[in-house]
């Protein structure tokens, strides 16, 4: 069964990678119910995935890049299933890219998200010399609203969890995407490697 879908994986990879060689690293989304009644198929079809495209990481990835993968819960209604069909045009922003465009708004990003985090960066991980990084999604739409976050590498530590996600929730709203943008995409997702350290904070490309 994982190398069957390990199979299927490199498939959708190649052509995700076909689509979008701007980015240093080729996302995969997979939809599952991972709350509600059928929660526990769910997990099973994740913990798979994860387990597939860690093998496939770990032998150099697809065509030289690594794989990323971000799940979406439908919980089980099939009515989220179609909704997640129909999804909005979507840009993955994961590293330097070779669009203009995109990287201007990517490097406005990183900006606020940094000038916020060491303007609050947490007190209780100073106190306690915690360092940590943590890999985390999060898409915007059009107007420069959070729609999501997720958390898809753990720094291990909740105090460094929480305090990326309420630097998040400062920082926003980001700025609107400019009409040029808004002709290539309805919403953006930025996956960054976040990083505390020594009383500074930061967030890089790459699979941490």
């Amino acid at each position: 069964m994982l190398n069957t879908l390990r199979l299927k994986l490199v498939a959708a990879a190649v052509m995700a990678g076909c689509a979008s060689a701007a980015w240093a690293d080729i996302v995969i989304s997979t939809a599952g119910p991972m709350t509600g009644q059928y929660a526990s198929f769910g997990e099973q079809m994740r913990r798979g995935a994860e387990l597939a495209v860690a093998d496939l990481n770990a032998k150099g990835g697809v065509n030289g890049k690594q794989l990323e993968l971000v799940h979406y819960d439908t919980g089980g209604n099939a009515k989220e299933a179609v909704n997640f069909a129909k999804r909005p045009r979507t840009l993955t922003l994961t590293a330097s890219t070779r669009k203009a465009i995109e990287a201007s708004y990517l490097a406005a990003w990183v900006q606020k998200i940094e000038h916020t985090g060491n303007l609050n960066y947490p007190s209780e991980a100073r106190l306690k010399k915690l360092s940590g990084r943590l890999r985390m999604s999060v898409r915007i739409d059009a107007n420069g609203d959070v729609l999501d976050m997720q958390i898809t590498s753990s720094s291990g530590t909740p105090i460094l969890d929480e305090a990326a996600r309420q630097i998040l929730r400062m920082a926003q709203p980001f700025a609107p995407f400019s009409d040029e943008l808004r002709e290539r995409a309805d919403q953006i997702v930025i996956i960054r490697t976040w990083d505390f350290k020594s009383n500074r904070f930061k967030t890089q490309s790459g699979v941490s």
